[in-house]
């Protein structure tokens, strides 16, 4: 199992600045977000100049670009012009992944699906079909990883594994982020992980607070009710080697977590010692 930072952690820096602290703390690589309302990202549409600056520090900084995460969503959206801009969207991210040597790229599981049964199935099908379009579009290469997350058709571990199974390309996976599924609901983690195990290529690492101020605020690592401990043990015993990936949301949330590299520093510490716990 590798360990990579992710951009959401440092709002405070460019994205050159994130990379250079991705390397002092000895990540084994980076997730970046690929957005133009983000100061540590790189752009929608970089020139070729940008994108060979970036894939250069990091190699030169020995680290992995360990996704890329864009934010086209519209899926499957019964509008066909707005399900046409996402599809295009994302895959002008694939082309970007691809230059940059990226290991793999986040996908949306769409937008919320209407309350309507009938339009609840064609929805799922048209994010089938677009998904299964950008897996052919990627090519057997570079990974899709369809992410639990708010906002989307993919609320739950057994959702999220039904779309991907629905897609059945081999390119085509899941990002395991048990911190928005306890969000959205779920109270179970290690019942959702063994739903999604088998197809499951990236981990997202966060904790969160059940009951806070905003009822699941952020949390620094060991200090939520993710139970990240057996999570990782899990993950550990059914032979995961794909990154866990430090989301640190300052993002979203600079007022309750601690500045970027002492947060960063705390939820690498906490990986590596819940990974050597998990082989004893």
């Amino acid at each position: 199992m590798r360990i990579c930072s992710h951009t959401m952690a440092t709002p405070d820096l460019d994205l050159a600045g994130a990379i250079d602290l991705s390397a002092r703390l000895a990540f084994d690589g980076i997730e970046i977000i690929c957005a133009d309302d983000y100061g540590c990202a790189i752009g929608t549409n970089p020139a070729a100049s940008e994108i060979d600056e970036v894939r250069t520090r990091t190699q030169d900084r020995g680290l992995t670009i360990a996704g890329l995460v864009p934010y086209a969503r519209a899926f499957n959206a019964l509008d066909d012009p707005a399900r046409g801009d996402a599809i295009g969207a994302m895959e002008r991210a694939i082309d970007i992944a691809k230059a940059l040597g990226a290991a793999g790229v986040r996908v949306f599981g769409g937008e919320t699906p209407s309350d309507d049964s009938d339009l609840q199935q064609r929805q799922f099908n048209l994010l089938v079909d677009a998904l299964s379009h950008l897996a052919a579009y990627a090519g057997d290469g570079l990974p899709l990883n369809v992410e639990n997350h708010p906002g989307t058709a993919a609320v739950t571990g057994a959702v999220t594994r039904a779309i991907v199974d629905a897609v059945d390309a081999p390119n085509v996976g899941i990002i395991f982020d048990p911190g928005n599924l306890m969000r959205l609901g779920g109270t179970d983690m290690r019942s959702e992980l063994a739903v999604q195990r088998e197809a499951i290529r990236h981990v997202h690492f966060k904790d969160v607070v059940i009951g806070g101020e905003r009822h699941l605020d952020p949390a620094q690592a060991g200090r939520g009710q993710v139970p990240w401990q057996d999570l990782i043990a899990d993950l550990t015993r059914t032979g995961y080697r794909g990154f866990i990936s430090t989301e640190f949301e300052r993002r979203w949330h600079p007022d309750l977590l601690p500045e970027a590299e002492a947060g960063l520093r705390h939820e690498k510490q906490f990986i590596k010692n819940a990974i050597a716990a998990s082989r004893l």
